[in-house]
C-alpha cells in the first residue's frame, strides 16, 4: 500500500498511528521530533506524513516549511490539539495539508488515509 511517516513526540500517539496504519497494510516509519523526521525524509520516499504540530525543538510548522522546500508535493496531515493556535496559522503558510484534531482514534486515522487516497485518484 503506502509508506507513511509519523512524527510525534508522544510515544502513545506514535504507537496508535503505527498499529492502526500497519493494520491497514501500510509501511510505517516513526520519528520522535522534527529533526528525526527530516532525516527520515532524506532516507526514504514517503507517500504521506502525519505530523504533530507542537513538539520540542523543531515544531511541526518549522518541519513543514523545510519539508515543502525538499518535497513540495508530499501530502501532510497535521495532528494537533491546538487547531486555532498561532502555530497552526504559521503552518498554514506552508499548506495545503489535512488536519486531524486530538484526541482521535483509529477510525479517524483510517478516514484521514482514505481521504488522501481519494485525493490521489485520477479525475475523469
Amino acid at each position: 500500500m503506502f509508506t507513511i511517516l509519523v512524527i510525534d513526540d508522544d510515544e502513545m500517539i506514535r504507537s496508535l498511528l503505527k498499529k492502526t496504519l500497519e493494520g491497514q497494510d501500510h509501511t510505517v516509519v516513526t520519528a520522535r521530533n522534527g529533526a528525526e523526521g527530516a532525516e527520515c525524509v532524506k532516507k526514504w520516499d514517503f507517500d504521506l506524513v502525519f505530523l504533530d504540530l507542537k513538539m520540542p525543538g523543531m515544531d511541526g510548522g518549522e518541519f513543514l516549511k523545510q519539508l515543502k522546500s525538499i518535497k513540495p508535493t508530499l501530502p501532510v496531515t497535521i495532528i494537533t490539539g491546538y487547531p486555532g493556535s498561532e502555530m497552526m496559522e504559521r503552518a498554514l503558510k506552508h499548506g495545503p495539508f489535512g488536519v486531524m484534531n486530538k484526541p482521535f482514534d483509529s477510525s479517524d486515522i483510517i478516514n484521514a488515509v482514505n481521504s488522501f487516497l481519494k485525493a490521489r485518484q485520477p479525475r475523469r
